[in-house]
């Protein structure tokens, strides 16, 4: 008996050791990312009450503008000033082409409300940047921290969400083209495995027989462009091309990235992706299980997007979304200040593809999962 029970505790004890190394999540990890955000929500919200008066009476400007070329008679003037109203207000920035074409009362009250607005910009711009490398830091302290306590796993985590956050090292020497090349480096090949082939099997039947499921579209504005791999994928990450708008980031196009049973790659472009400024992938034994998507109306880009993981459960063909089992990433453009972001998905049906109008951006995205 006495021979039981010391093997009964150091069971135990090898078990406890263990455990960390098998944590879904890393507490706290989660308290700096927690943190994160929440500053950078703040200076979002400090933006706002900064500039929305500037946007105001910009607003209003061009829209006196508007009614005294209309009341002369300049047809092209007056197409001119609607056309930067509609941009304000989708917060579109214009075009090389539409700016030199500008009349001159229109291009004067345009260098304006950018004068007015770039003080503001950069000081947010500043704190956005001084935060990052505040996070960097703290996540870099943290990674060494598990390191030499040997919590290899947790480190592993931290490492990531390290490598997500500072985005790629390398810059992209051309545009990317529509049928994209696989972009990912060969960690995160090697790091995202395999898709189980019973998984995929499930997931190519219900392709095959037409079982499938397309979650609303983020914006109301068709529903073009499927992109559902026929052997049968999950989508596992997404790349992204972020931009400003008006000064404000947001996402003008972006890249699924599948996981199968050779491993990972990449999906259709979603809007011109010229270059690669940020990714994020599940972690191992994950795959994406729904998004937050953010449109500051109904005619703009996608502001923002979150990605909800979700464990695999590859012997029911599902995913668990039970919140034990359910990270989610942190924001990529802008988080969300005014509406709530759209939830799309997120119910542990497999997310097997995307779909959405998109033409030089992706205008607004939907997911298609399997119907059961």
């Amino acid at each position: 008996m006495r021979t039981i029970a010391i093997w009964l505790a150091v069971l135990v004890l090898i078990r406890a050791q263990a455990a960390p190394e098998n944590a879904a999540s890393v507490p706290e990890l989660d308290v700096l990312r927690s943190s994160y955000q929440r500053n950078i929500a703040a200076i979002t919200n400090a933006r706002d009450t900064r500039t929305d008066p500037i946007r105001h009476s910009y607003a209003g400007e061009l829209e006196r503008l508007q009614r005294e070329i209309t009341s002369s008679g300049d047809l092209d003037g007056a197409l001119q000033v609607k056309a930067e109203r509609e941009r304000l207000t989708s917060n579109q920035e214009p075009t090389a082409t539409e700016r030199q074409a500008m009349a001159p009362a229109l291009a004067n009250l345009r260098t304006r409300y950018e004068k007015e607005l770039e003080p503001i910009v950069t000081a947010i711009r500043n704190a956005e940047d001084q935060q990052k490398r505040d996070y960097l830091a703290a996540l870099d302290r943290l990674q060494r921290q598990f390191t030499t306590q040997n919590q290899l796993a947790k480190a592993t985590l931290v490492h990531t969400e390290r490598e997500t956050i500072a985005g790629p090292t390398q810059p992209k020497a051309s545009p990317q083209p529509t049928a994209a090349t696989n972009s990912l480096s060969p960690s995160a090949v090697a790091g995202a495995g395999q898709l189980d082939p019973g998984f995929a099997a499930k997931v190519a039947d219900a392709i095959r027989d037409k079982k499938l499921a397309l979650s609303e579209l983020s914006r109301p504005k068709g529903g073009a462009g499927n992109d559902v791999p026929a052997e049968g994928a999950l989508v596992v990450g997404f790349e992204f091309f972020e931009t400003r708008s008006n000064g404000f980031p947001d996402i003008r196009s972006l890249r699924p990235i599948f996981l199968t049973t050779a491993g990972v790659k990449p999906g259709m472009d979603r809007g011109k992706m010229e270059k690669i400024t940020n990714k994020v992938m599940a972690r191992p034994g994950y795959a994406v299980g729904g998004i937050h998507v953010y449109h500051t109306n109904n005619d703009g880009r996608i502001q923002g997007l979150q990605v909800i993981f979700m464990k695999m459960v590859p012997a029911e063909g599902r995913l668990d979304h039970s919140s034990s089992s359910t990270y989610r990433s942190l924001w990529f453009g802008t988080i969300p200040h005014k509406d709530k972001p759209k939830e799309l998905g997120g119910d542990g049906r497999p997310v097997v593809g995307v779909y959405g109008f998109h033409g030089a951006d992706c205008d607004c995205i939907g997911l298609v999962q399997t119907s059961n």
